[in-house]
């Protein structure tokens, strides 16, 4: 079951980023012509992965994804291989993200990792019943097309389920005065809301190089952030400091535009 719980708040073209009971880190700016998503790679709690660092940012045909949350559990849920499979017989956008959605409520429903394994049920109790949190693009007829859906366990008349929620989608995108909407997912280090603001007017403005800050970050030489690719990388960058613990480099940043899926930064 899909609900609908929207907020249009905050700065002009800017969404409000609060901070998340989610350990990953995923910034996003979604225009009419181009998303940018940056996302951390560390692994928190998830069964199958043996190694630490994932790419969380994923594609296939024209649909791209990233998540956070519970990813994969065990042999019985992997959202990757859900998502690609439907991905994969081309259906249109929005037959889908249903098809998806429908798909992983009925896994999640059967799995015993959250109904009887005590270790992962109390990590999701403890998140306020949040599973997963997935954000989807896709360009229909050469426009972009989103969504954010979360899946949270919960207590409805006695009894537990699973029910997923439209967090937000192109709506906020049409009610945005700039057409643009900057928004995260996961851990986010809210002093840097004000230098958001900074930056993006900058960028809209098409500002001088000069205008610009320059910031220290391992691994570069330099670090100019001038686009809204470097600024959402600045961003979850400054939260792996503050929470190292949970976000994790190295730090992917793709674009995303009608006919392509692009890495611009993975350090």
């Amino acid at each position: 079951m899909k609900l609908l719980v929207f907020i249009f708040l905050f700065f002009i073209q800017i969404k409000v980023i609060s901070q998340s009971l989610y350990g990953t880190s995923i910034l996003y700016c979604i225009s009419d012509k181009e998303v940018i998503i940056a996302a951390d790679t560390k692994i928190n709690f998830t069964t199958p992965h043996k190694d630490s660092s994932h790419i969380k940012i994923q594609h296939n045909n024209n649909l791209s994804w990233v998540y956070s949350g519970f990813s994969a559990m065990g042999n019985q849920f992997d959202v990757n291989k859900i998502i690609n499979l439907v991905a994969s017989k081309k259906k249109s956008y929005r037959n889908t993200i249903d098809e998806i959605d429908t798909r992983i409520i009925n896994i999640l429903v059967k799995c015993d990792y959250i109904f009887y394994n005590n270790t992962v049920r109390d990590r999701i109790l403890k998140r306020e019943g949040k599973i997963l949190k997935l954000l989807f693009v896709s360009f229909v007829n050469k426009k972009v097309q989103y969504e954010i859906l979360e899946y949270i366990l919960e207590q409805k008349g006695g009894q537990e389920q699973i029910t997923s929620y439209l967090i937000e989608n192109q709506d906020l995108l049409n009610h945005s005065p700039n057409r643009v909407v900057i928004g995260s997912m996961g851990k986010y280090d809210t002093d840097n809301t004000k230098y958001v603001t900074e930056i993006s007017k900058l960028i809209d403005k098409k500002a001088k190089n000069s205008q610009f800050p320059t910031v220290k970050i391992k691994g570069f030489s330099t670090f100019k952030v001038d686009s809204y690719a470097k600024l959402l990388y600045y961003l979850v960058y400054r939260t792996s400091l503050k929470y190292p613990s949970e976000v994790g480099r190295p730090i992917t940043v793709y674009k995303i535009t009608n006919n392509n899926f692009q890495l611009l930064i993975n350090n």
